[in-house]
This record gives C-alpha cells, sequence and structure tokens, in this order.
C-alpha cells in the first residue's frame, strides 16, 4: 500500500499542477474573478498536499526521526490551512456572486482568524486528543459550506456556476468525509497511520483533476459549437459599462438597497448613487425598475 500511494500520490501532485496551469491559462484568456480565486485555491492547496507528501515519504520510508523538520511541515501546514479556509470563502462568494466583496474577505478574515486562535493552544500546549475532533469540525464545515452554495446555486443560469457545479459537489463530498475519517481516527488513535491520510488525498486530488479537464473539454466544445454568453458580460458589453459598474448591476437585479451595495464594496450610498445614474443613462432607461427589466430581457435570450 505504501508504494501504492507514493506513486497516486505523484500522479495526484503532477495532475493538479497541470489543473493550476489550465486555471492560468484560462483565467488570462477570459478573465473572471472567480476563475482568479480558483486559481489562488489550486496553488494552495498544490504547496499544502506536497508538505503532507513530505511528511508520509519521511514516517514511512525514512529509518531516522528529523524533529525539525516534522515540526515545520506541521506548522506551515497550519498555516497553508488556515489560508485555505480563507480562499474557500471567496471562491464560494466569486461563484456565486460574480466578485468579492468587502463583505466577504472580511467574512473570510474572521473565520480564518478564529480558526487560528483555536488552532494555537492546541499545537503549542499538545493538547493532542483535541486536534482530531478540531480536523473533524473544520472539515465538515467547509464541507456543508460547499454543500450549502451547491444547493443555493443549483437553478442558476450563470455560465460561472454551471462551470463549478462539479467542483463544489466533488469538494462537499470529500470534506465531509475526510470529517468522518477524522472523526473514526478520534475514536480509534491507534489505528491511524501516514499512508491512509496519504492514499485519501491522493485519491481526491485525481478524482478533481479528473473533473477539471472534463470540464475545462465541455466548455471548449461547447464554446466551438454554440459559445457560451454570460448575461451578465453580455449586459456590460452591449452597453459599455465598466467592471465597478457591472458589479453594482449584480446586486441592483437581485434588489439589494443601496446602502446595503455601498456595504458590499466598501464606498459610500453617494457613490453608489452616482454609479447607477450612470448606468441608467448608458443602458437608456430613467430607474432601476426599468434597468432590471433591461437586464432580465438579455439574461432572458442569451
Amino acid at each position: 500500500m505504501n508504494l501504492l500511494t507514493f506513486w497516486l500520490s505523484i500522479l495526484g501532485f503532477t495532475s493538479l499542477f497541470g489543473t493550476f496551469i489550465l486555471s492560468y491559462l484560462a483565467q488570462k484568456e477570459e478573465y473572471e474573478e472567480y476563475r482568479k480565486q480558483y486559481l489562488w485555491y489550486v496553488a494552495i492547496s498544490w504547496f499544502w498536499f506536497v508538505l503532507q507528501f513530505i511528511g508520509f515519504v519521511h514516517n514511512t520510508f525514512l529509518d531516522s526521526y528529523h524533529i525539525v523538520l516534522l515540526t515545520f511541515i506541521g506548522i506551515m501546514r497550519v498555516v497553508i490551512s488556515i489560508i485555505i479556509i480563507y480562499r474557500i470563502v471567496t471562491l464560494l462568494g466569486s461563484i456565486e456572486q460574480g466578485t468579492v466583496s468587502n463583505r466577504v474577505k472580511k467574512t473570510g478574515f474572521l473565520i480564518a482568524f478564529g480558526i487560528a486562535i483555536l488552532v494555537v493552544p492546541i499545537m503549542f500546549l499538545h493538547i493532542l486528543f483535541l486536534g482530531p475532533l478540531f480536523t473533524t469540525l473544520v472539515n465538515v464545515a467547509i464541507g456543508l459550506a460547499f454543500l450549502l452554495y451547491r444547493a443555493r446555486t443549483t437553478k442558476a443560469t450563470t455560465c460561472r456556476v454551471q462551470r463549478m457545479q462539479s467542483f463544489m459537489s466533488i469538494s462537499a463530498i470529500a470534506y465531509l468525509l475526510f470529517g468522518l475519517y477524522a472523526f473514526l481516527f478520534a475514536l480509534f488513535p491507534t489505528s491511524y497511520r501516514p499512508v491512509y491520510d496519504s492514499l485519501a488525498t491522493a485519491i481526491f486530488i485525481l478524482i478533481w483533476c479528473v473533473n477539471d479537464v472534463l470540464m475545462y473539454l465541455r466548455e471548449a466544445s461547447s464554446t466551438e459549437r454554440d459559445p457560451i454568453v454570460d448575461p451578465l458580460d453580455f449586459f456590460g458589453t452591449t452597453y459599455g459599462l465598466s467592471p465597478r459598474e457591472l458589479q453594482i448591476v449584480t446586486y441592483l437585479v437581485k434588489g439589494h438597497p443601496y446602502k446595503e451595495i455601498a456595504g458590499f464594496l466598501g464606498i459610500s450610498t453617494r457613490t453608489v448613487e452616482t454609479h447607477v445614474y450612470r448606468i441608467c443613462k448608458k443602458c437608456s432607461v430613467s430607474n432601476r425598475a426599468e434597468l432590471t427589466h433591461s437586464f432580465m430581457q438579455i439574461r432572458n435570450t442569451t
């Protein structure tokens, strides 16, 4: 099993690096906020998996015990895990909203900071029995977050959501299974083996990467036959709206009041009103209701 896990891990890391390249090329060809957030998530996850793999090789194939190396790997994995949690929040926000609002950023920061505060005493005070339980809770929470956003976007028609639905489903299942896995080892700590961690991770990476390849192939095939048009992008191109104006349109059509939009974007209510005035002028409408109606007409025809 050790050799099988070793080679599956090598294949997984290589595949994930390929996924990073695909994501980078897609983001460079067609910039969208969710592509940028996904690129960050893939890159940081790759570093986390590499550190886990180094720990697995050390514990499985080396005779000597390098405490400094293992301590460094442990600390770095915790730090990267906290960054990953922040990036998951911003990624899910960008998939649903098309942008990353200040509220999403603050939420991600607070969640990551809260987890960091809880992790420090567990690590440095050697409260070892809490480690697996805490890992269980974090993984289950992440899995439920992916599941919640997957459910909330089931009927969404935007291209970015449709592209990422399978990724959210796979991630939800994987994190929930990781949570169950951690809970079982919390109950039966003597059964723990590093190879189990690495094998589960390698399988997850390979499924993730295969899904990504299929997603890009499907996207390329659909583009050749019938180009996918994002209603929001088409609306912005049609009326010559700026990226900031498109952000505001996103919130306007969802019914958010000006004050909330200002909070999301970190600008004043007066600035939002000015943007709305300019948007209405560009779209040849006189008020917010007509603007929403105009957008809905375009959405229903794309």
